[in-house]
């Protein structure tokens, strides 16, 4: 996931970033979603050439949690407790 720049004149481009409209993220920074969140993330990608032109590409993340352990069905523990599982990140192709 992310954009591709290209500039048919300038050499040098400038690649910010911000995530859900939080602060930018400078040029060379990780771009990171709290997947501890669930719900739609947006990340907006920015790119400024030497002369000030900009172009924005704009990216979704949808954050889905794993269902929760149904323990209704046992009274019986577990006899080790499972390593929980990750959340899903489902990002579609630009």
């Amino acid at each position: 996931m992310g954009a591709t720049a290209t500039d048919n004149h300038d050499t040098v481009l400038y690649i910010y970033a911000s995530v859900d409209d939080g602060p930018t993220i400078q040029p060379g920074e990780m771009v990171t979603v709290d997947t501890t969140a669930a719900g739609t993330h947006t990340i907006v990608f920015t790119v400024t050439d030497e002369a000030g032109n900009t172009a924005t590409a704009t990216r979704t993340v949808d954050v889905v949690m794993p269902p929760a352990a149904d323990t209704s069905a046992s009274s019986t523990p577990p006899t080790s407790d499972p390593a929980p599982e990750a959340p899903t990140v489902d990002a579609p192709a630009p």
